[in-house]
C-alpha cells in the first residue's frame, strides 16, 4: 500500500514514491518516472488524513513584459528580411492577403529532431499547418540518424519502401511535394554537430527518446541569443511537453535541465551507438497512443507560441489512462521586475 501523505508536509518531500497526497482539491498519486516528478489526480483511496491546502508549484508570478514576449526578437522586429511590414509588441503583423487577421512573421527554420514514435506522428500535422500559413514560409529541417526498421511499424508513420533506409531522408522524399523546403540531416545531434543543426532565432522541436539529447540540445540553446526549444516525450501512459524560450539573451523559461534535474545528469557517452527505436522501446515499452498525444501538444505549443505571440505555461503533463492534460508555469522573473 503506497503511503497517504497530508500536502505541505515535510513528509511529502521526503517520502519515497509512489505515494498519495492528500490537497484541498482532491487526492492525488505522486510518482517518480523517467521524465521526471509527477502528479495525477485519482478518485480515492480509504482511511484518507484530513486535508490541507496544498499549492504544488510555489513559483514566482511572471511580470507582465516577460508574457507580451514573442518568437521574433523582443524589440518588435522580425528575426529575417521577411518580416517587412510593421509589428505590434507581441511581434503579429498585419497580412494584406487576410484581411481583419493578425499574422505573426514565422522563423526562417524549424528545426524537427527525432522521427520516431512522436516526430513521426507529429510531421504529416506540421506540415499541413505551416503549408497553409502566408508565404514565406520557413526551411523545415528534419534530423534523425536512425534507419526505419520493420519493428517500428506499430508506432512510426512511414510508407513501407522506406524500410532499411533513413527516417529523415525517407520523410524528407514523402512531404517534398506539399509546397514546403525541406532539408534531411541522417545524423544523430552530437556535441561536434549541434551548433550546426540547431542555429540562432530557430525553432527547435526536440522528439528523441533519451536524455543525453536532451541536455545537449538544452546547454546549446543556453548559448544562443534567440531560439524556441519545444521538447516533448513519453513513458508507457504518460509524457511531458516542456518549452523553453531564449529572448535577447534571456531564458524566459526554466531549461530542461534545471526543471527536471535528471535530464542534466545524464552525458552523451549514455547514448549507445547503433541503438535504434526498437532496442529503446523495448526496453522502455511505448504505446501509439501516447506517442500521438505528445505530438499534438508540442503541435499545439508551436501553434500558441507563433499565432499568439506568448504562452501561459512551460511544460504540459499528459496522461493517456486519464486523457488529461495538466500545465504548469515556471517563468523567470527579470532582474529588476521582482
Amino acid at each position: 500500500m503506497f503511503p497517504i501523505l497530508p500536502a505541505g508536509s515535510p513528509e511529502v518531500i521526503d517520502a519515497r514514491l509512489p505515494a498519495f497526497v492528500v490537497a484541498h482539491d482532491g487526492l492525488y498519486l505522486r510518482k517518480q518516472s523517467l521524465l521526471g516528478l509527477s502528479q495525477t489526480k485519482v478518485e480515492g483511496v480509504d482511511h484518507l488524513p484530513a486535508e490541507k491546502e496544498y499549492v504544488e508549484y510555489a513559483l514566482p508570478k511572471v511580470p507582465e513584459r516577460a508574457t507580451s514576449i514573442s518568437t521574433s526578437r523582443s524589440s518588435g522586429q522580425s528575426a529575417s528580411p521577411r518580416g517587412s511590414a510593421t509589428t505590434s509588441a507581441t511581434g503579429s503583423s498585419r497580412s494584406p492577403g487576410r484581411v481583419g487577421r493578425a499574422v505573426v512573421a514565422m522563423t526562417d527554420r524549424i528545426v524537427l529532431i527525432g522521427l520516431g514514435g512522436i516526430g513521426s506522428q507529429l510531421l504529416p500535422s506540421l506540415v499541413r499547418y505551416l503549408g497553409h500559413r502566408p508565404e514565406p514560409r520557413p526551411l523545415l529541417v528534419l534530423v534523425d540518424g536512425d534507419a526505419y526498421e520493420p519493428a517500428n511499424r506499430s508506432r512510426q508513420l512511414f510508407p513501407d519502401d522506406a524500410l532499411g533506409t533513413n527516417k529523415a531522408e525517407a520523410l524528407a522524399r514523402v512531404f517534398r511535394g506539399s509546397g514546403l523546403a525541406l532539408a534531411a540531416i541522417a545524423e544523430q545531434v552530437r556535441s561536434d554537430n549541434v551548433g550546426l543543426i540547431v542555429r540562432e532565432d530557430d525553432v527547435c522541436l526536440l522528439a528523441v527518446d533519451n536524455h543525453p539529447t536532451r541536455a545537449l540540445v538544452d546547454r546549446h540553446i543556453a548559448e544562443l541569443s534567440d531560439v524556441t526549444l519545444i521538447s516533448g516525450g513519453n513513458d508507457e501512459t504518460d509524457g511531458n511537453v516542456q518549452l523553453v524560450r531564449r529572448r535577447d539573451g534571456y531564458s524566459v523559461d526554466g531549461h530542461l535541465t534545471e526543471i527536471h534535474p535528471e535530464i542534466g545528469r545524464a552525458v552523451e557517452s549514455d547514448v549507445m551507438p547503433g541503438a535504434g527505436c526498437a532496442v529503446l522501446a523495448a526496453e522502455r515499452p511505448q504505446l501509439v497512443v501516447t506517442n500521438l498525444m505528445v505530438a499534438s501538444a508540442m503541435l499545439n505549443c508551436l501553434w500558441a507560441v507563433t499565432e499568439q505571440g506568448s504562452v501561459p505555461y512551460s511544460e504540459v503533463y499528459l496522461d493517456v489512462v486519464h486523457n488529461a492534460a495538466r500545465s504548469r508555469s515556471w517563468f523567470r522573473v527579470p532582474a529588476g521586475a521582482q
